[in-house]
């Protein structure tokens, strides 16, 4: 299966507050950062949270948009490791992230992929996500959330490593 690579660089002095991509009265942003005995913060998908804390090394946060006590949005935000050999040691890559289906269509994907970057600035300005080459809505929100294209990739191997196989 092909992917588009993308990546987006942050130039820290001239960042903006997150409060500033408005959403919806009820919904908030929550950081949270997985621990072995906790890798989600509801039961739901807990087996996938359980997964990804061990495949990152812990090295992981999760970026919540919530409805009141319901999970609307989240993404992933995960360090270099072994399935993303392009990425240097500083560099973020942002996935997967999942949007429920009754809040689709409002904005809440774009308004993570804007505001990760600024949430994480202290961190890295580097930032990655890859999205199948069929995914044309998620390519859409990507691009559209200020990331560029710079790869076409596949995925090798038992841990599904991402390779880049040609730079755009």
């Amino acid at each position: 299966m092909q992917f588009l690579v993308y990546k987006k660089y942050v130039i820290t002095d001239c960042l903006i507050d997150c409060s500033d991509y408005a959403l919806q009265s009820g919904y908030r942003i929550m950081l949270y950062k997985p621990s072995l005995l906790k890798p989600v913060l509801r039961f739901k998908g807990l087996f996938k949270g359980f997964l990804w804390y061990l495949l990152s090394f812990g090295k992981l946060w999760i970026f919540y948009i919530l409805d009141g006590a319901k999970v609307a949005h989240y993404s992933y935000v995960i360090q270099k490791n072994i399935r993303f050999p392009f990425m240097s040691d500083e560099d973020l890559q942002i996935g997967p992230c999942y949007t429920d289906v009754n809040y689709r269509g409002q904005g809440l994907y774009q308004t993570a992929l804007k505001c990760i970057p600024i949430s994480f600035s202290n961190k890295s300005n580097t930032f990655w996500i890859f999205t199948t080459v069929k995914n044309s809505i998620s390519q859409h929100v990507i691009l559209k959330a200020g990331f560029s294209l710079v790869g076409i990739g596949y995925t090798r191997g038992m841990l599904k490593r991402l390779i880049l196989s040609r730079l755009v």
